[in-house]
């Protein structure tokens, strides 16, 4: 016994060695798991010894007891390195026949197989899948093409891969070398055969049957219902006539546009329905007066249905001499705007002036009116009293109350001119004060 092999065990590479010489001197014996675990300690006693693999294997011989036979290996080399461990076998594992694994080069050439049958595979799937798709188009015939031509080009690389790997066990043999470890055949028996494809079905001539669909027409079911529908349509807005030429006169443009209503989308009523979809491109219309532009706002809101969701920001601008002027809105009231189209709040009546509220003016004007009209009154009551009250004024300080008094005057005198008077609103005014004085007067 080698000493430097003392309790020690043999590497997996003897193992993969002796496991595929046995099998070449004995190509009718069962060379299993069993059989190895059997002779596991007779080869480890020979490793020992000093032996090698082919040694080893050279001994594994049988004798009935009374006839000595040779061994089949005497005399012959029987090789190394014809079989690979198992990946990641290390010193000492067992090392199972069916765990064996090919040499390099056969690997090679059997994993190049194998990727090439696995991809001719796919390929030939897509192609099938494809021919039994409904409905044969020119397109899917392009298609089919191109995936026989790429089951062409697998199949060549498929082929040589195949020759590459039969290139390697024909030169161990013409060397006369022992034979290697190989797997079952696997992808390396496969016969790759694109030309096996079905033939693509024939292209969709369904045309006749169009020929079913003309006499469609003859029913007239369906262009009976084509006018209600056109009926209930509403036909294209058109300005009226007969605008009132009313108000400033200028060269006014107005635009007008509607869009659909979302609130109405639920509604059953005709003209809820309208609310829903209408939708009118925004336009604009030349006019002569302010008023027209009202009355033309006015005729599109009411002539089309619209409700105030149904008019977008842009919808009533009012244009003089092409810059922005005033806005109208959906219930026809007139607001000034900047050069921006933004409100300032302002109402404009038809002749392009504030429109105040009559109302509130009247209102307004009367505690005005009525100081004017009381203050002779109460100066007739008091003209005698000036005399008397002369010399009470030199030891009291009544100049302030007269300052005061002006003081009143001075602040009065400048709201009048603050309102700025319509002739209609003057007209009215001076009504008011007739009556004021007509009631003052003595009876």
């Amino acid at each position: 016994m080698w000493k430097t092999r003392i309790d020690k065990l043999p590497p997996a590479q003897f193992w993969a060695d002796l496991l595929q010489q046995v099998r070449n001197l004995y190509p009718e014996a069962t060379i299993d798991e069993n059989f190895a675990l059997s002779m596991r300690d007779i080869w480890i006693a020979e490793w020992r010894n000093g032996q090698n693999a082919q040694d080893t294997a050279k001994a594994t011989c049988s004798c009935d007891g009374k006839t000595i036979v040779p061994s089949a290996g005497a005399g012959r080399d029987l090789g190394k390195r014809l079989a690979r461990p198992p990946k990641g076998a290390r010193r000492g594992d067992f090392v199972s026949p069916d765990d064996l694994r090919e040499v390099a080069p056969l690997a090679s050439a059997r994993r190049e197989a194998e990727k090439y049958a696995q991809a001719f595979d796919r390929v030939r799937g897509a192609a099938m899948k494809l021919l039994q798709t409904k409905g044969w188009t020119p397109s899917k015939g392009v298609r089919l093409q191109k995936l026989q031509a790429l089951l062409q080009e697998i199949k060549g690389k498929h082929d040589t891969a195949i020759a590459k790997y039969e290139e390697v066990r024909r030169n161990r043999r013409e060397a006369k070398q022992p034979e290697l470890y190989e797997k079952p055949l696997g992808a390396l028996g496969l016969s790759l055969r694109p030309e096996e494809l079905p033939a693509p079905p024939p292209p969709k001539e369904k045309k006749p049957p169009k020929k079913a669909k003309e006499k469609k027409p003859s029913k007239e079911a369906k262009p009976a219902k084509e006018p209600t529908k056109k009926e209930s349509a509403r036909p294209a807005w058109q300005p009226p006539a007969d605008l009132p030429q009313t108000g400033m006169t200028g060269n006014w443009s107005v635009l007008v546009e509607a869009i659909p209503n979302k609130d109405f989308q639920t509604s059953t009523d005709p003209e809820g329905r309208n609310k829903a979809t209408v939708k009118i491109p925004a336009r604009s219309y030349s006019v002569a007066t302010l008023g027209a532009a009202r009355a033309l706002v006015r005729s599109f809101i009411e002539g089309n249905g619209l409700g105030g969701g149904n008019m977008p920001l842009a919808a009533g601008r009012v244009r003089l001499d092409g810059k922005p002027f005033a806005h109208i809105s959906y219930n026809g009231r007139i607001w000034r705007v900047d050069d921006k189209w933004k409100q300032s709040g302002q109402e404009l009546d038809e002749s392009g002036k504030g429109a105040d509220d009559k109302d509130c003016n009247c209102k307004k004007t009367e505690p005005e009116v009525a100081p004017a009209k009381s203050t002779p009154k109460a100066r007739t009551k008091t003209d005698a009293a000036p005399p008397a009250t002369p010399p009470a004024s030199s030891s009291k300080p009544k100049p302030e109350r007269k300052q005061k008094a002006a003081k009143a005057q001075k602040s009065a005198e400048p709201a009048a001119p603050k309102a700025a008077l319509s002739d209609a609103e003057a007209e009215e005014l001076a009504n008011l004060f007739a009556a004021a004085s007509a009631e003052d007067k003595p009876k």
